[in-house]
């Protein structure tokens, strides 16, 4: 397996309020269909509305969402880097700010959508617990360690269509494009569960 990790938004560490959930939230009046987002489908948006909530987000490559931590809310150098990446280009949403119903200037932000989850699982190799669900299949409930069957097309981050949690993956050609442009606040891990072997890391 291609070497792999699991990659999330560090913006805690730039947070000077420690009662913040997160560098932005939606707007009151805006509204988006999150599975569709996290199953690479058309949204019929021309653009996300978020309220601020962290004074210091534009610090931030990777924005933090409140409530819907899927949403990749990242700067233009980072998803210019999986554009470039990417054997075909992802879905790009510009980003419009407000600060208490108020629209806000900054730098440009776009929502990142990978497409369909990738079905890169290796059931056999691969580490995990399952769990009977309602209709009394069993499906799995948490990953301890991920082990991979990538393509030589494989885009440089995506999902897998097993996983519970949406835990995002970056390819080290990812990982290495990422340290050139000095993105911030990208913090990684190997690809299992949170341990105390296994913690995040910054670039």
């Amino acid at each position: 397996m291609t070497d792999v990790k699991i990659i999330t938004p560090n913006s805690g560490a730039h947070w000077t309020d420690p009662d913040l959930r997160g560098d932005v939230s939606n707007t009151s009046e805006f509204t988006v269909d999150l599975q569709a987002y996290d199953q690479g489908q058309a949204l019929g948006l021309d653009a996300f509305h978020f309220e601020i909530w962290n004074d210091r987000f534009e610090e931030l490559d990777w924005l933090q969402h409140a409530s819907m931590p899927s949403l990749l809310i990242v700067s233009e150098a980072f998803a210019q880097a999986v554009s470039d990446l990417s054997p075909d280009p992802p879905t790009l949403y510009p980003v419009r700010f407000e600060r208490r119903g108020v629209p806000v200037q900054t730098r440009p932000y776009v929502v990142l959508q990978l497409g369909p989850p990738k079905d890169y699982f290796d059931a056999d190799r691969s580490d995990f617990t399952t769990r009977t669900n309602y209709r009394g299949q069993e499906v799995i409930s948490a990953v301890q360690t991920y082990r991979l069957n990538l393509p030589a097309s494989a885009p440089p981050v995506f999902r897998l269509s097993v996983s519970p949690h949406h835990p995002t993956f970056a390819t080290a050609a990812f990982l290495a494009e990422a340290r050139q442009r000095r993105l911030t606040n990208v913090a990684w891990m190997d690809a299992a569960g949170f341990s105390a072997a296994n913690q995040l890391r910054s670039l």
